[in-house]
């Protein structure tokens, strides 16, 4: 029986560039492929979660795009612009309270003068407070 074949380090952040490359010009289908073939090899890849997630998303895949950067968080891709795309598309899909948390998160990570803090704020007031009864 063969084993699973794995990448090294330089050969995986390579794809991740190559799959940030065309995401950013708008190749959303050869960026998907890129990160689900990393995936394939490791489902714990944080970062190649967050590029899935974002291409689902620039796609209008939005729950797809939800669970994809949701991986992200879990398996250990915290940056802010995680938390904020996370934050973006839950706010889409109707979901104020997970909306909230991934708010929460990010405003932990950066300044409160930080722009991505401030886009963050401004989802806030997208997410109704939750009804309490009295």
């Amino acid at each position: 029986m063969n084993p699973a074949p794995t990448l090294d380090h330089t050969a995986r952040r390579a794809i991740l560039q190559l799959a940030y490359w065309h995401l950013e010009r708008g190749h959303l289908h050869k960026s998907e492929a890129l990160t689900r073939g990393l995936l394939s090899l490791d489902a714990t890849d944080g970062p190649a979660w967050y590029y899935l997630g974002e291409s689902l998303r620039r796609r209008g895949r939005l729950s797809d795009a939800v669970q994809a950067l949701t991986q992200a968080t879990r398996h250990g891709d915290r940056r802010p612009q995680t938390w904020l795309a996370l934050a973006e598309v839950q706010v889409l899909c109707a979901e104020p309270d997970a909306a909230r948390h991934a708010i929460t998160e990010l405003c932990r990570l950066v300044p409160r003068d930080d722009p991505r803090a401030k886009r963050a704020r401004a989802l806030l007031r997208c997410c109704p407070a939750p009804f309490v009864a009295s």
